[in-house]
């Protein structure tokens, strides 16, 4: 999987098809995704809890405070310094490698989730089948964020980033409708939509 608005440095596919052959016990491997500056996007993660809706990757806190334990914990590969392959819950769709027999073991991408966080639910679903996810900081690839998809700031990706995410949770954490943390995620990825809604319109004006 390879989004529309990145550019493959060098052998970049060819390090990570490479990992795949020799290493049978992983089942996903993505290259170190980059913005043009080659600063790292922050993208190869450990699974979300409810604290990075506070301290995620673009959230506010996260900016103003950039080293805070739980941002840390949270975007694994900004943290790993080295060029040696590392272990992560999760990796972006937006360039994603895996062999044949983990498709046909776990099935292809959760076509309910409209945008967003289907990556993740790919990768859930494969860690849960026993396989393994990795990053490869040495295979490099630019990422020009939200390039694809019409721009992040539009209205519809901050409705559909936050449907996604709710339905994420609903599929892996909660087991009923009737379950109070429900209606709890429910409001506040609600809220969460207004206040974004609201700051988008004041920065569009």
């Amino acid at each position: 999987m390879l989004n529309s608005d990145t550019e493959v440095q060098g052998d970049a596919l060819a390090q990570v098809v490479e990992f795949l052959k020799t290493h049978d016990h992983v089942g996903i491997a993505s290259a170190r995704l980059v913005y043009p500056d080659f600063t790292d996007q922050g993208v190869a993660r450990t699974f979300p809890t409810p604290v990075n809706a506070l301290f995620g990757r673009r959230s506010l806190l996260t900016r103003l405070f950039p080293n805070n334990r739980y941002a840390r914990r949270y975007l694994l590969s900004r943290q790993h310094c080295t060029d040696e392959p590392f272990e992560v819950d999760w990796v972006s769709g937006a360039c994603l490698m895996f062999p044949r027999r983990l498709l046909e073991q776990i099935g292809g991408l959760d076509e309910r989730f409209w945008m967003y966080w289907e990556d993740a639910d790919f990768c859930f679903r494969a860690k849960q089948s026993g396989w393994r996810v990795f990053c490869l900081p040495k295979a490099v690839v630019v990422h020009h964020e939200g390039k694809s998809s019409g721009g992040r700031r539009h209205w519809k990706t901050i409705v559909e980033f936050n449907r996604s995410a709710y339905r994420y949770y609903r599929k892996h954490y909660l087991r009923s409708r009737l379950q109070p943390m429900t209606a709890v995620a429910a409001t506040f990825l609600t809220l969460r939509t207004a206040t974004l809604l609201f700051a988008n319109a004041l920065r569009t004006r």
